[in-house]
Parts: structure tokens; C-alpha cells; sequence
């Protein structure tokens, strides 16, 4: 009888590296987030900035670097959010909108939505999947709040 026992980080890395699957992947990664956040963070990176896989894949390895370590993340919105891929921009606006609740404590954060608002009012019509209900989101919780005010 065979055991559903859990992947191994070793066996998840495989998974991630291999790019055979890109929702074994991502599922891998997924998984790799909970269980050892700066492995998952560095094969995100990678997978970012190699562009590897889908932009499905590429959207989810943001997701999950957002999640797993988020001063590299915000590193990341303000040196790609301007020439990402629209899947990968729809990922971090996600992101940031998710986080609304810790605005006042997070100066990274307050500093994230700054840089964005211009980049959201230019890349705002671009093609993605969710990313008018985004858009509308990141307006209604930042659209007139200043993200410094404390």
C-alpha cells in the first residue's frame, strides 16, 4: 500500500528546478514557502529573474517571495514594477492591496505604494487576468491616502 508522505525540501527544490509541470511547480514552491521561506525565496528570484516558466509560474514565484521574505519583494517592485510582465505586476499590486491592514506600521510598505501609484495610473489598461478588480482595489485603499501619513 502506498503512503502519501510529504515531500521531502530536497524532493520540492527538484520539483521547482526541474520546470517539467509549472503547477507542480508552483505547488512545490507553495509548499517550500511554509516550509523553509528562504529556500522558496531564492528559487522565486530565480525564477524571476531567469524568467522561467509560464507567466503563470512567474506570477506565483512573486506571490510567494512577497510572502516568504518582503523587504526583497519590495526591492523587487521598485526595480521591475515599471517593465514587468502584466501577470507578474497584477502579482505584486495583489499583494500590496492584501496587505492594506499593516499600511500605518510598514514604512516599506508606505514606500511600496508611493512608487507604484504613478506606475498603476500608466500600466492600469494592460492585459491580465483580475487585474481591473486589482486596480480598483490598490485606487480605493491608496488612491487617496497618503501612504506616508502616519
Amino acid at each position: 500500500m502506498e503512503t502519501d508522505l510529504p515531500l521531502s525540501i530536497i524532493e520540492l527544490v527538484k520539483q521547482v528546478e526541474a520546470l517539467e509541470d509549472y503547477e507542480v511547480a508552483a505547488d512545490a514552491l507553495l509548499a517550500l514557502s511554509r516550509r523553509d521561506p528562504a529556500t522558496c525565496a531564492r528559487l522565486a528570484l530565480r525564477i524571476l529573474a531567469a524568467g522561467l516558466g509560464d507567466v503563470y509560474l512567474r506570477a506565483s514565484a512573486f506571490a510567494m517571495l512577497y510572502g516568504c521574505v518582503r523587504d526583497v519583494a519590495f526591492d523587487y517592485i521598485h526595480r521591475h514594477a515599471r517593465d514587468c510582465e502584466p501577470y507578474v505586476f497584477a502579482a505584486m499590486l495583489d499583494q500590496v492591496v492584501d496587505d492594506v491592514g499593516i499600511l500605518q506600521e510598514s514604512v516599506a510598505l508606505q514606500r511600496a505604494v508611493r512608487y507604484l501609484k504613478p506606475i498603476v495610473a500608466l500600466r492600469a489598461h494592460e492585459d491580465a487576468p483580475g487585474l481591473a478588480r486589482i486596480v480598483a482595489d490598490f485606487y480605493r485603499y491608496y488612491g487617496d491616502q497618503d501612504a506616508a501619513a502616519g
